[in-house]
C-alpha cells in the first residue's frame, strides 16, 4: 500500500507457495470489512497493481487494507493487516455568491449575511467579520455561531480606499453549525445568517468553506453599512429647473384627429379606431394599405419628406409622443379627464425598400394610409398615426401631440382637436 495521502491507493499481493486465490478487503474509519478485490494467481508470485477503487468515493477517511488468501483446497489463511493510507479528498468548492445586507429596524438592527455554495465535502463554514478599528464582539447573540475564535490575537485587515487610503479592521472568526438538515437550504445551496447590528456602523464579511479536513477558498470582502434614513421631512427632491412646454394650435389645420370605421378600412384595421392625419401623398390612388403587405409609396423617399409641417417648411412633427383624454360630452357627462398615452416616442417609421420597384413600402404598425373618405375620389391618400388603444362608440376624445428637440426634452404641445365616435 503507498503512502498516506495518495488519491488513488494501489496494493500488492504475494501469493506463497500453497495460495492460488487471493482477497481484498477494505475497513474505512474503522468500520465493518468490504470485499474490494479478488481473483486467481500463481503460487509464489506477486499480484500488483491491485485498485481496491474504493478511494474515489471517499472525503477526508482512512482505509485499512487486509487480505486473505486460499490454496487449491479452499482453505483459507489468517486475515492479515497490510497497511492503510488516508483519502484526504479534494478541497471544498469556492463559494458562487455572498452578500451583506441591513436588515431589522431602527429599535433592533441586524445584519444578515447570505452565500450559495455547493454543501458537497463542506462541514461546516467560518465567517470572518471585521470592524474599523474596533474588535467584534465575542459572540454574536442570536446568530447560532460559535464564540469568537480569534478573540485577542490582534488579527486585522487593511483595505484599500477610493481615494487611496487604507482602513483597517480588526477581524474575528465565528463557526457555523455543521452543514446539514439544521443549516443550509439542500434545494438552493443557500445559507443564512443574521446578527445584531449598531446604527451607523460598517463590517466586513467573508466567508470561507471548510471541510473535515481541507478548507476551500476565502470569499471576497463583502462590506456593509447600518444607517438612520433621513426623516422623510428632511427629504428635498428639487424641482427640474426649466420651464414646462409651451401649449399651441398648429396653424396647419390638417394636422388633426379623424375617425376611421373599419367598412371603409378594412385592409387595414382590424376594428374601428381613431386616428390623426399627420401628412398625404399624392397621385398614388391605386394603391391600397393592407395590415400584411403594408402601403407602397410613389417614391423611394423616406415617409417623413411626406409628413405636415404645423407651422412652415422648416418645422418638423418627429420625434413626437401622442396623447390623448376623453371629454365629457351627452352620453358621457362624467369621465375622469385623465391624460392617457397613445404612442411610444416616435423617432421614425417602420418601411423598406421595395426590391421590384425601388419604392419604400411602409411597415409601421402605428400607420394608416389611406382616402379620407373612400367615396370620394380624391388624389391623395392621408398618412394617419392610429390609435391602439380602442375607442368607445358615442364618446368623445381630445388629442394632444408632444413635440421633443433633438435633446430628447419636450419642446412643445400641439392641441389637435376632439373627434367624436359614432354610437352604434
Amino acid at each position: 500500500v503507498p503512502p498516506s495521502g495518495s488519491l488513488v491507493p494501489t496494493v500488492t499481493i504475494h501469493l506463497d507457495a500453497d495460495s492460488v486465490e487471493w482477497r481484498l478487503f477494505t475497513q474505512i474509519d474503522n468500520g465493518p470489512l468490504t470485499l474490494a478485490r479478488q481473483g486467481l494467481g500463481t503460487p509464489n508470485t506477486d499480484i500488483t497493481d491491485i485498485r481496491p477503487d474504493v478511494e474515489r468515493y471517499l472525503h477526508c477517511a482512512d482505509v485499512k487494507y487486509f487480505v486473505q488468501t486460499f490454496d487449491n483446497n479452499g482453505n483459507p489463511s489468517p486475515l492479515k493487516l497490510i497497511g492503510h493510507a488516508f483519502v484526504p479528498g479534494a478541497a471544498p468548492a469556492a463559494l458562487e455568491y455572498v452578500a451583506v445586507e441591513p436588515s431589522g429596524t431602527s429599535n433592533a438592527p441586524t445584519f444578515t449575511v447570505t452565500w450559495v455554495g455547493s454543501p458537497h465535502g463542506v462541514d461546516h463554514f467560518e465567517l470572518h467579520l471585521g470592524m474599523p478599528m474596533s474588535e467584534p464582539p465575542e459572540s454574536l447573540a442570536g446568530a447560532g455561531l460559535s464564540t469568537n475564535l480569534i478573540k485577542g490575537t490582534g488579527t486585522a485587515l487593511a483595505v484599500p480606499n477610493t481615494d487611496g487610503t487604507q482602513e483597517t479592521y480588526l477581524m474575528a472568526m465565528y463557526e457555523t453549525p455543521r452543514v446539514g438538515a439544521a443549516f443550509g437550504d439542500p434545494d438552493s445551496d443557500l445559507f443564512t445568517v443574521t446578527f445584531p447590528a449598531q446604527i451607523n456602523s460598517r463590517i466586513l464579511v467573508q466567508i470561507r468553506p471548510v471541510g473535515r479536513c481541507s478548507e476551500g477558498e476565502i470569499s471576497y470582502r463583502q462590506i456593509a453599512s447600518w444607517t438612520l434614513p433621513a426623516p422623510l421631512s428632511q427629504v428635498t427632491v428639487p424641482w427640474p429647473a426649466r420651464s414646462l412646454p409651451p401649449v399651441a394650435v398648429p396653424i396647419n389645420t390638417a394636422i388633426k384627429p379623424l375617425f376611421l370605421p373599419y367598412q371603409d378600412y378594412g385592409d387595414a384595421v382590424s376594428r374601428e379606431t381613431a386616428a390623426i392625419a399627420i401628412g398625404r401623398v399624392d397621385n398614388n390612388s391605386d394603391i391600397m394599405h393592407r395590415q400584411a403587405d403594408g402601403y407602397l409609396l410613389s417614391t423611394g423617399d423616406p415617409l417623413e419628406t411626406f409628413l405636415y409641417t404645423p407651422d412652415d417648411a422648416s418645422d418638423t412633427l418627429l420625434p413626437f409622443v401622442l396623447y390623448r383624454r376623453q371629454v365629457a360630452n351627452s352620453l358621457f357627462p362624467s369621465v375622469s379627464g385623465q391624460y392617457v398615452q397613445v404612442t411610444p416616442m416616435i423617432e421614425h417609421f417602420a418601411s423598406v425598400i421595395d426590391a421590384p420597384t425601388g419604392k419604400r413600402r411602409i411597415l409601421d404598425p402605428y400607420l394608416v394610409i389611406g382616402r379620407l373618405d373612400p367615396q370620394v375620389a380624391e388624389d391623395f391618400h392621408t398618412i394617419c398615426v392610429r390609435d391602439r388603444l380602442g375607442i368607445v362608440g358615442g364618446a368623445a376624445y381630445e388629442y394632444l401631440l408632444m413635440r421633443f428637440d433633438e435633446r430628447r426634452e419636450p419642446r412643445d404641445v400641439l392641441k389637435l382637436g376632439t373627434v367624436t365616435i359614432p354610437a352604434r
